[in-house]
């Protein structure tokens, strides 16, 4: 099935995002000939140094400050090919929570393109192989061929199929078709990620005032068909396995 290029955006909502509220360096065009992956060597062995180190700081961070917890991580490790990956956006860092589930794999992941516009944060969310979602159609078709790249090389790619971040919010809001599009064109399951909430314990009692995290990972589903009348049937199929997930594990520990 070919994916066609659609004029709204089927990924991340930049109007609905907290941005704004970083002063940017800079402004960026995400065209037909933006480097979306930098080829060159010195990139490649910053990026890996980055991951490197990035991931002991984050999984301390992480750990102390949003008391994370990680469930399921075999349900990853058995899935040997490409993946898409996705979740429910409840932290400006959780991309950080699935990126530790992932290790040692690396994970790319669509973000808005005012992430790359921040200063610092910008080479960062580069490096830690953030991919800026387009707003035109030129672009999009490059961001497209990224994505087909990537899979077909058998990589890992986080998606937000709610299209915007809310803060600690306890349900699974609708989805866009991106993710699903994906899928089913080019025959990667898809790894459901549900992070629930749970009440602090022990020391996190005295240190924290929000519910503790914890990222759980659910089994893959596999889309059977490739036609587009069948997207919007997968797509509410893995909604409704990480709606019931929810709702019947939220709040526990």
């Amino acid at each position: 099935m070919k994916i066609e290029i659609k004029d709204e955006n089927n990924f991340e909502d930049e109007s609905k995002n907290t941005v704004d509220n970083f002063k940017r360096s800079k402004h960026i065009t995400v065209g037909k000939d933006y480097n979306f992956i930098p080829k060159n060597i010195f990139f490649k062995i910053a990026s890996f140094l980055l991951y490197c180190i990035a991931y002991p700081i984050l999984f301390l961070y992480d750990k102390l400050v949003f008391g994370l917890k990680i469930k399921g991580r075999k349900n990853l490790r058995k899935i040997k090919g490409a993946k898409i990956t996705i979740s429910n956006h409840i932290n400006i860092l959780d991309v950080s929570f699935v990126s530790l589930a992932n290790f040692p794999n690396p994970l790319y992941f669509p973000t808005i393109k005012s992430n790359l516009e921040i200063p610092f944060v910008s080479i960062l969310v580069k490096l830690l192989r953030g991919l800026p979602i387009p707003n035109t159609f030129e672009g999009k078709r490059a961001f497209y061929n990224v994505i087909e790249d990537l899979l077909k090389r058998n990589k890992s790619i986080h998606f937000y199929p709610e299209g915007s971040l809310i803060p600690y919010h306890d349900k699974i809001r609708k989805f866009k078709d991106g993710a699903f599009d994906f899928a089913c064109s080019y025959h990667v399951p898809v790894i459901p990620i549900v992070y629930t909430y749970r009440e602090p314990k022990g020391i996190f009692k005295y240190i924290k005032k929000k519910k503790c995290i914890t990222l759980n990972v659910l089994e893959a589903v596999y889309p059977e068909k490739d036609d587009k009348k069948y997207v919007e049937e997968f797509k509410n199929m893995v909604y409704h396995k990480m709606n019931t997930f929810m709702d019947e594990n939220n709040y526990k520990s």
